[in-house]
């Protein structure tokens, strides 16, 4: 692997993993009962804020830091009953503008799900890809019954390094959506 910062390096690696985009964490939403909302142009789901929670932050959408604390001050003013200030409305707009822009510039590489049955894509449980297509044949698609019985998801990261892959396998293969 070569690249290049004030000067050219070279690395020799057997692996090299790569990084595709940001997606929210959108566990703690599910958790307390919002609806999942899909962003076909970040190709992710992300958490509503409903009467009684207010989402910010990233869990809100993948917009960078000065949206993520612009989101934070107009949950604020809907906690306290008050309308959003404009302008910070209309900065929240311009960051979404850009978004705009950077994901039809860079769209999200699409088939998550690796091709290799024997791909891991559970690396804290080791469970590999044939094994999640077993489970969904011989249990079916939900994904309560699919982390007890494999496991997935269930390590040190709870998922947040399997959750897309695992969806986007059963959802290819299986014609369903886990959401």
């Amino acid at each position: 692997m070569r690249f290049k910062t004030k000067s050219a390096r070279e690395i020799r690696a057997e692996t090299v993993l790569l990084h595709d985009g940001i997606i929210p964490n959108v566990n703690h939403g599910s958790a307390a009962g919002l609806a999942l909302k899909r962003d076909t142009a970040q190709d992710s789901w992300y958490p509503q804020s409903n009467d009684a929670i207010q989402v910010a932050g990233d869990a809100r959408g993948i917009l960078g830091a000065k949206a993520a604390h612009l989101n934070g001050i107009a949950a604020a003013h809907r906690i306290m009953g008050q309308n959003v200030p404009l302008d910070v409305m209309g900065k929240l707009e311009k960051e979404r503008k850009f978004r705009t822009f950077i994901d039809q510039i860079y769209p999200p590489f699409g088939n998550g799900a690796p091709a290799d049955e024997e791909m891991i894509i559970c690396r804290c449980e080791s469970v590999r890809k044939a094994q999640i297509q077993t489970a969904v044949e011989n249990i079916g698609t939900d994904p309560n019954r699919l982390k007890t019985s494999l496991r997935c998801g269930m390590g040190p990261c709870q998922g947040r390094m399997c959750a897309l892959s695992v969806e986007r396998i059963i959802s290819e293969n299986f014609r369903c959506r886990c959401f």
